[in-house]
């Protein structure tokens, strides 16, 4: 769990408990194991503030939550090495940025059942 570091404002209050480590507190192999508890609970979240973004001709889609998949991902890190992406695009923001998503990246995602963009 990661606290957008860009955020303005943040919901929620940090609570310390053992899931917050990367591993697992008390473990023999100490900082060599791996902690899979969920940290969410103890983590504040990020709230977006700006309300005035121009949304243009955007529409809200109309899918229950309980239905939609959210797939976050750096532009950069995913495109960088794919070379199934035209080399000028790879590691860049413009084409994602304008949801003029190359093809690859497009199968991709709706391979994987990604449903929160049009």
């Amino acid at each position: 769990m990661l606290i957008d570091p860009y955020a303005k404002a943040l919901s929620g209050d940090l609570k310390w408990d053992d899931a917050l480590f990367g591993y697992r507190v008390g473990d023999r192999s100490e900082d060599l194991s791996f902690n899979e508890q969920d940290k969410a609970p103890f983590i504040p979240k990020s709230v977006v503030l700006d309300e005035a973004f121009d949304w243009e001709n955007d529409r809200r889609i109309d899918r229950p939550y309980h239905e939609t998949v959210i797939y976050e991902l750096h532009v950069k890190g995913f495109t960088q090495l794919n070379e199934k992406i035209p080399a000028e695009l790879r590691g860049k923001y413009s084409q994602p940025i304008t949801f003029r998503l190359p093809q690859p990246i497009f199968c991709f995602l709706l391979s994987i059942a990604i449903n929160s963009g049009r």
